[in-house]
């Protein structure tokens, strides 16, 4: 039994294969829309808490964010994922439940 004959030669990656297939380009808008958005929404709360537990240096401040950074360090994700789209998504009804809609071309 040779290379050629081995088991192993049908697992294998073709990297000779075009990348743009319509279900990459399809994946791709979602990803970075949700990549910006979570990065801005980050950046927006992270910031002014940042500048308001270096402006005013209280006890009670600093305890509060540190509680609140070890709260968001400790609850996985998933746990967050679930209580976001319960306020925004049913109580709020802001946000759709599922599904995406296209940024660019819309519904």
């Amino acid at each position: 039994m040779g290379l050629a004959d081995s088991p192993w030669r049908s697992r294998h990656f073709d990297l000779h294969q075009p990348t743009g297939r319509s279900p990459d380009r399809q994946r791709i808008e979602p990803t970075l829309s949700l990549v910006v958005v979570t990065l801005v929404f980050a950046v927006s709360i992270a910031v002014p808490i940042g500048v308001v537990a270096r402006g005013r240096p209280t006890p009670f401040l600093d305890r509060a964010i540190m509680a609140f950074a070890v709260l968001g360090f400790s609850v996985p994700v998933f746990v967050i994922g679930y209580l976001l789209a319960f306020v925004f998504a049913l109580q709020l009804d802001w946000l759709p439940v599922q599904g995406y809609n296209a940024v660019v071309g819309g519904p």
